[in-house]
């Protein structure tokens, strides 16, 4: 809230570009399924460094920032030698379980979940949300 209060008291303009239309009602510019990989790997990324700054050396800190890699390639290897990490215990149990959640069905985060499928992880349906209980291992 204190953000949007800035934004507000400094005439900022927020502008949604995949929401442009034409006059029949369709889109003219979407975010593409690149878009949500490279969100991502930028989450997986500043995720590290969060935990870090909190203490926690975690593997998510062998994730570089998108810019960094010459491709979507060098970028999945490196999130699968996290997830590989991750696979071996290496993360602090005083974390405890890791969320993501991914709504709607577009190319967006259609790309994102592409890159958290290099890690170990495990889907869980909107129904059976509600009774989830995170672990702390």
């Amino acid at each position: 809230m204190p953000l949007l209060d800035a934004i507000l008291e400094n005439n900022i303009r927020l502008l949604d570009y995949e929401r442009m239309c034409d006059r029949q009602g369709q889109h003219v510019v979407a975010f593409g399924k690149y878009t949500g990989v490279a969100c991502m790997i930028n989450i997986l990324n500043g995720l590290g460094l969060c935990l870090l700054i909190l203490g926690h050396h975690t593997p998510f800190m062998h994730i570089g920032p998108t810019h960094n890699y010459r491709n979507t390639e060098m970028a999945r290897q490196s999130i699968r030698d996290t997830g590989y990490e991750i696979s071996l215990g290496m993360m602090p149990k005083s974390i405890g379980s890791l969320m993501f959640i991914f709504t709607g069905t577009g190319n967006v985060p259609q790309g994102a979940q592409e890159i958290v499928q290099e890690l170990p992880h495990e889907y869980v349906s909107v129904k059976a949300l509600k009774n989830l209980k995170l672990l702390n291992k």
